[in-house]
């Protein structure tokens, strides 16, 4: 898809300087377990069964090895990117773990308990940011359609001293209103683990 070019290339590049490490997904490493302690934080009850988990936007699958040291209860982890480097390195590393392309994830039937998307959105994929956030708020509603029971969104706030080039920052009150108008009014939001990130979860359950 051609909306992603530009993101893509810029991950190639910092995953063959960087390799298997957070600088490669463009994160600051100490901000990796808080936001995925958020997601942990806000999972739905157990049932017995293992938990099916979708890491939208999984890179490297950090998540996935996080959850395997973290998580008292079993789950089947699937990671979906548009980068073919990451895929192709994960289904190596995580031979057990399901890696898939973003349109064969979307064109599937297959629904998932938890949907997370931890700072997939955080880069402008074009030259617009209006655009961006239209695709944005076109994603979230496709990824609603295949969740089960918690989607968890990660974002940079809009509330910060500087804000880079090129990066998405997400307008909380925006965002809550699109997801009540369109989505569910069954919303937390978390603003505690990191000072200029946040994360809304939206619950079927």
């Amino acid at each position: 898809m051609e909306l992603f070019n530009r993101v893509n290339q810029s991950y190639s590049d910092a995953f063959e300087k960087f390799g298997d490490s957070a600088a490669a997904v463009q994160i600051p490493k100490n901000n990796q377990a808080s936001r995925f302690k958020s997601v942990i934080d806000f999972l739905p009850e157990s049932n017995g069964n293992p938990i099916s988990i979708a890491d939208f936007g999984c890179g490297l699958a950090h998540l996935n090895e996080y959850l395997a040291e973290t998580l008292d209860r079993p789950f089947q982890y699937t990671g979906v990117e548009i980068n073919a480097d990451f895929i192709n390195f994960n289904k190596t590393k995580y031979s057990s773990s399901n890696f898939v392309e973003r349109d064969i994830f979307f064109d599937s039937n297959v629904k998932y308990d938890v949907i997370a998307s931890i700072g997939t959105f955080n880069i402008i994929y074009g030259e617009d940011e209006s655009e961006h956030k239209d695709f944005v708020y076109s994603e979230i509603m496709k990824l609603w359609e295949k969740t089960k029971a918690v989607m968890h969104l990660n974002f940079m706030s809009s509330v910060v001293d500087f804000a880079q080039l090129g990066a998405y920052h997400q307008d909380l009150g925006e965002l809550y209103t699109f997801l009540c108008k369109n989505i569910s009014r069954n919303i937390i939001i978390d603003s505690s683990y990191l000072p200029y990130e946040f994360s809304a979860i939206v619950r079927k359950v």
